[in-house]
């Protein structure tokens, strides 16, 4: 799996990234890793995007 490091976040999001994850009952990472899977989502039907190369094209596993 890759990695992927963000730097010069904002206190300010920062400390909503926390909030937001022990709402949730999440470590940040893992709330950050939910948020970008979301994100990365297509908008629309017949759209592609990272989910789909993920998942194969429409969203189907891959073979």
């Amino acid at each position: 799996m890759a990695m992927l490091a963000v730097r010069n976040i904002t206190d300010e999001v920062h400390r909503a990234l926390r909030v937001r994850a022990a709402q949730r009952g999440h470590s940040m990472e893992a709330e950050v890793r939910d948020i970008l899977d979301v994100c990365s989502q297509p908008a629309g039907a017949g759209e592609t995007g990272l989910a789909d190369e993920r998942h194969g094209q429409a969203g189907q596993a891959q073979r």
